[in-house]
């Protein structure tokens, strides 16, 4: 029963992508969620500490080192995806969960929410997107980065290009997930911005041993729930 539901969930997600990434051909050739909690108190420290890094405030020893404070950073909202990943669980949904970054800080996030909306394409990622476009009244997410909790499949993938995100840091790879879900595209964002020539920056895995954990937790605990 878990494959055939599992087979269902990869063959709508194929069925939404093709469509996705019709209107993204187009597209390309005519131009050339849920509402959740601040970060906690916790989350805010840390960000603080990161301003600080980037201010240059590293107590006057050597320089700036722009790549540790890049990952440092990618830790910090990594972490609060993941955590997103957690709750959508817990509400009884898929395992994904994303936030909206710009200027060093949180603008929005979003978990999944297929089973509670009873709608396949409320993916996290299309969630975030939808939520920011309407609540930051922008028309492009240009200058934005997407934290996601896994690397974007194919429908989310197609609806971060159309946005314009500038850059996308994932989690657990899609080859991880390919593993765990047979038929599951195994195509990764870059590479598919690269076919419909995009530019975006993309960075991952990113805290990937925390990411695949939850993945592998949730589809372990949804085989035990079918053998009982």
């Amino acid at each position: 029963m878990l494959s055939i539901f599992l087979n269902k969930e990869v063959a709508a997600m194929k069925n939404l992508t093709l469509a996705l990434l019709l209107v993204l051909k187009i597209f390309t050739l005519d131009a050339g969620s849920q509402s959740l909690p601040e970060p906690g108190e916790s989350v805010l420290k840390m960000s603080r500490v990161l301003v600080n890094r980037a201010d240059g405030d590293h107590g006057g020893i050597g320089q700036t080192n722009t790549n540790t404070s890049l990952a440092f950073q990618d830790e910090v909202f990594m972490a609060q995806a993941l955590e997103l990943a957690r709750l959508a669980v817990k509400h009884g949904n898929h395992p994904f969960g994303a936030v909206l970054v710009k200027d060093g800080k949180v603008v929005a996030s979003a978990e999944n929410t297929v089973l509670t909306d009873k709608a396949r394409s409320r993916h996290a990622e299309l969630n975030l997107i939808d939520k920011a476009l309407r609540d930051l009244e922008v028309k492009s997410l240009e200058g934005y980065t997407i934290y996601t909790s896994t690397e974007p499949c194919l429908t989310c993938g197609g609806a971060i290009l159309l946005a314009k995100v500038s850059a996308v840091v994932y989690g657990a790879p899609h080859k991880f997930l390919a593993k765990l879900l047979p038929g599951y595209p195994d195509i990764g964002l870059a590479e598919m911005a690269r076919l419909f020539g995009q530019v975006i920056s993309v960075r991952g895995p990113v805290m990937r041993e925390q990411s695949e954990k939850i993945l592998s937790e949730f589809v372990s605990e949804h085989r035990n729930r079918v053998r009982h």
